[in-house]
């Protein structure tokens, strides 16, 4: 391998360190808004799973008390 093939190759793996940090921190910037619409299906869940809670137990008083 001569120097230029050297400077090549080291030149290459500079270039897929750079796209790699480029992936990692673009992905980084995305994971708080995939968390945060993570946390806002969940919530709708939990809300939505209260109040048919809520209605089965309002149903249920109605039919024996």
């Amino acid at each position: 391998m001569t120097k230029a093939d050297e400077g090549q190759a080291l030149q290459l793996l500079a270039e897929a360190i750079s796209r790699l940090e480029k992936t990692i921190t673009d992905q980084a910037a995305q994971q708080p808004a995939n968390e945060l619409k993570v946390a806002r299906k969940h919530a709708a869940l939990r809300a939505e799973v209260t109040q048919t809670l809520r209605d089965l137990d309002k149903i249920l008083e109605a039919q024996h008390g």
